[in-house]
């Protein structure tokens, strides 16, 4: 896994090291991954992050990065989603 990037891997013994995000990583403090949409295929997944105080969303293989929300985070520390009722709770 390279610096500066955020990656993921299967704990199905596969060891291949896929890169979700590898610009904009300093600063995230909190991942969180929804994984029900996962059923399908593994490009539909959605990768949450929070980053200089703003919630971003993208799908895991890096596309359609968004910003959700912008400045209505102070100090986040980590998220998680729980897609069956659309929250995103963060601490």
């Amino acid at each position: 896994l390279a610096r500066d990037t955020i990656g993921y891997m299967s704990l199905d013994g596969y060891k291949t090291v896929q890169t979700a995000q590898n610009h904009d990583v300093q600063g995230t403090e909190g991942i969180a991954v929804d994984w029900i949409h996962s059923s399908f295929r593994e490009s539909f997944r959605n990768l949450y992050t929070l980053r200089q105080h703003q919630l971003h969303v993208q799908r895991l293989n890096g596309q359609y990065r968004t910003s959700l929300y912008k400045g209505l985070f102070r100090l986040p520390r980590a998220l998680v989603a729980y897609p069956q009722t659309r929250f995103v709770f963060k601490d």
